[in-house]
């Protein structure tokens, strides 16, 4: 009989012409969160940057920025996380699912209202999970969502800036889809008073309005 330990994954035992694996349980890779960015980003105790995927939180300088944020120091920050992805995004963060005391990091955050669903994801149990705070509006679907100007009724020009995109479309009241469009400040979007200001900051006429 021979024995060989290989790695620490599985000892080899050589018996009779016969190879028997033995495994070995090795602990999960864990990791420290040091820094939250912002409701989607983290660093962890290597300076490794982590995207969360599936998931978008409002920008620095938007609404629910602050909240989104706070949300993300309560579940992570200082504790000890398991990641799952490999797979690095355009700016070299990691984009991964995060695990903390059993517990999806990427669902509890969107649990809270304060981070969507990212449209461009493949996950359809964190849309549902999205759908259903919009539902109540909790989080920026309350704060930031808005089908009137709440801070000066004046200013009615809508403006919405989708990012991802190069429109910049802005439109008036009395165009067709005026009534259906909201204003997601989460996301950039803004209020305008005048045609000549919502111009001057880049936005064009839809093509529905007259």
């Amino acid at each position: 009989m021979k024995l060989v330990v290989v790695g620490l994954m599985a000892i080899v035992v050589m018996m009779g012409g016969w190879i028997v694996k033995i495994k070995k349980d090795v602990p999960e890779k864990m990791y420290t969160v040091n820094r939250v960015i912002d409701g989607d980003t983290i660093v962890i105790d290597n300076n490794q940057e982590i995207r969360l995927a599936n998931i978008d939180a409002p920008e620095k300088g938007r609404c629910g920025f602050e909240e989104a944020k706070v949300e993300m120091e309560k579940l992570v920050l200082n504790k000890k996380i398991k990641i799952e992805g490999s797979v690095n995004d355009r700016f070299g963060r990691l984009l991964t699912t995060v695990w903390i005391d059993g517990k999806m990091v990427n669902e509890e955050i969107v649990r809270t209202g304060w981070v969507r669903y990212d449209s461009q994801g493949e996950n359809k149990y964190i849309q549902n999970i999205d759908d259903e705070v919009e539902g109540k509006r909790m989080g920026i679907y309350g704060k930031c969502r808005e089908e009137t100007n709440r801070e000066n009724p004046e200013c009615r020009i809508k403006g919405n800036n989708r990012e991802g995109t190069n429109d910049h479309i802005y439109v008036l009241p009395g165009c067709k889809n005026y009534a259906i469009t909201k204003i997601a400040r989460d996301m950039g979007d803004e209020w305008f008073c005048t045609e000549k200001e919502a111009s001057e900051s880049g936005y064009v006429k839809a093509l529905n309005c007259e």
